[in-house]
């Protein structure tokens, strides 16, 4: 049938199916109501369905229209979609990728292959397989990229990630910023958390595309602006891991902001109750105070250990004190004690036996001596120094009382001797 007579019968056969109304500007067609015009329902709805679907079909068809403008198009030889408002070229056939998609918003921008900008404003995803959900001025401009939301945000390195924020960038390959504000995942495989993360030290070569061993795996930032950069975190690939500081020397390394107690490392026991009043944990408190570590318990200073000599040294200052006594005559008793050489039953292969004292033989002569922590009794030998000592001073009582003694019987055997000798004379 030639192609002119098509042209002729199609109305025909419209007509005679359907209904047609003509509207100001628009055509109506019913009974499946497709409404296109201007003036529609409301005055408002350009095309308006209420029944059936929308199809449109096919891969013939380049970009309809370039330029500024606020319009949705269907591009079919892309297969893309575009929505929303732009000021200049940014939906010219040439920045528009295959298969990208463009849901709304301002100046939004999907020339990379299958590339997705679901809103916002000014965000572009510049490559293959690459995505932005939405924010401002944010791009994605590696294969496999993300970035989810917030603003300034760039993801550059090979499916890395920024989930939002502020002027966050992952830069390594497989690298990723959960958000916070002026993050930067660098290396490969990188995680910041945060705000204000430290940047590496100065002359540190980062690996963007390969495992280092020195570079970062994980960091949270708690800085407090761009020039007040800080971590409260830093983990390196190798395992290290810095509180602190963002050069861990050691599996676990802490540098303290301050010499006071609360700035070192704490250990705290669970908190308890009694009669419905919580009672808190006990809490020992570990840090450095100058060059020497310190030991605090619930905040009062228990012992350290000096850095020159590695001696550990307890704290005995008077004003710690209270109720001083002296203590009792204690020779006696110290010759009760037992002394002793074992093993200990968890040792397998103990290179050589221990000496010292049995903790229940000490608590029966000495009471005071024998500790118990948990299901275990034990012993502070550095008691027995204090006992040694006051046994010795004892001791020394009763030498000087004898050198008294001593004396005293010299002087007579002197004096008798003299009288014996004037008697003879």
């Amino acid at each position: 049938m030639p192609r002119s007579f098509l042209h002729v019968l199609a109305p025909i056969f419209l007509l005679f199916f359907v209904q047609y109304t003509t509207l100001a500007q628009g055509v109506k067609i019913s009974p499946t109501s497709v409404i296109i015009g201007v003036e529609t329902v409301n005055n408002h709805t350009a095309v308006h369905a209420t029944q059936g679907g929308l199809l449109l079909e096919g891969t013939t068809g380049s970009t309809p229209i370039s330029g500024a403008g606020t319009r949705m198009m269907w591009i079919p030889e892309k297969g893309a979609f575009r929505a929303g408002y732009v000021s200049g070229t940014q939906w010219d056939a040439e920045n528009i990728g295959a298969y990208s998609f463009v849901g709304g918003g301002q100046n939004n921008t999907a020339s990379g292959s299958r590339s997705f900008v679901g809103g916002g404003g000014y965000n572009t995803a510049s490559v293959y397989v690459s995505f932005v959900g939405g924010g401002e001025h944010n791009t994605s401009s590696a294969s496999r990229s993300f970035v989810g939301g917030g603003g300034y945000n760039t993801a550059s390195g090979y499916a890395s990630f920024v989930g939002g924020g502020l002027r966050n960038t992952a830069s390594g390959r497989n690298s990723f910023v959960g958000g916070g504000i002026d993050n930067t995942a660098a290396s490969y495989g990188e995680a910041v958390l945060g705000v204000y993360a430290a940047a590496y030290p100065m002359g540190h070569t980062i690996e963007d595309d390969t495992w280092q061993a020195n570079d970062r795996i994980f960091s949270i930032g708690n800085g407090t602006a761009t020039n007040n950069r800080s971590n409260a975190m830093t983990v390196l690939k190798n395992g290290k891991v810095g509180l602190g500081t963002i050069e861990p020397g050691a599996l676990l390394h802490l540098k303290q902001s301050s010499n006071t107690n609360s700035s070192g490392l704490r250990i705290q026991s669970t908190e308890s109750s009694l009669l419905g009043i919580i009672i808190p944990g006990y809490y020992w408190d570990i840090y450095t105070s100058g060059s020497d570590l310190q030991f605090y318990f619930n905040g009062s200073s228990k012992s350290h250990i000096d850095a020159g000599t590695g001696g550990f040294v307890h704290s005995s200052d008077r004003q710690l004190k209270r109720d001083i006594q002296p203590l009792d005559e204690v020779m006696p008793r110290l010759m009760q004690l037992k002394p002793a050489s074992y093993y200990y039953k968890d040792v397998v292969t103990p290179e050589r036996r221990a000496w010292g004292f049995i903790a229940q033989e000490v608590g029966e002569v000495f009471p005071n001596l024998m500790h118990q922590s948990g299901e275990y009794k034990g012993l502070n030998y550095d008691d027995f120094a204090v006992m040694a000592i006051k046994a010795l001073q004892e001791q020394q009582l009763e030498i000087t009382d004898l050198n008294t003694e001593i004396t005293d019987l010299n002087t007579e055997i002197t004096d008798l001797s003299k009288e014996m000798n004037n008697q003879q004379l």
